[in-house]
């Protein structure tokens, strides 16, 4: 149920005012001196390291990199998710076999002395 304060604003309005408290948080505790400015620095520094990397070619080259290694590692999961598959359709498939084998040699067994068989009825079994 939401809060009587928040129930005539619009979702874009919650989502914005969430990010401005965040936000806000977070330039508090920056400026508190609560923690190490290194582990939570104020929003003027994180905005001036994230412009340095908009600007520095390099960080193109290393985002390819990445890219390249997740593609990779998901074309290894996918192939690897595909030869189990196989592997597993390969079992189904022999199992089936050897028990459609066991099955026959066990509806194909008649009596060696008379021919009959095990499941047919008693008034068209031989007596041996």
């Amino acid at each position: 149920m939401a809060a009587p304060a928040l129930k005539g604003m619009s979702v874009t309005a919650i989502r914005m005012l969430t990010l401005a408290v965040t936000l806000a948080l977070w330039e508090l505790v920056a400026r508190s001196g609560w923690l190490y400015q290194d582990v939570v620095p104020p929003l003027e520094k994180i905005a001036l390291a994230f412009g340095r990397l908009l600007i520095d070619p390099l960080t193109y080259r290393h985002l390819a990199v990445t890219a390249a290694e997740v593609s990779a590692g998901f074309a290894l999961g996918f192939a690897a998710d595909a030869l189990e598959d196989l592997v597993a359709l390969q079992e189904a498939v022999a199992a089936e076999n050897i028990a459609r084998r066991c099955f026959k040699t066990i509806s194909d067994h008649r009596c060696g002395c008379c021919g009959s068989h095990p499941s047919a009825p008693a008034s068209r079994r031989f007596e041996c």
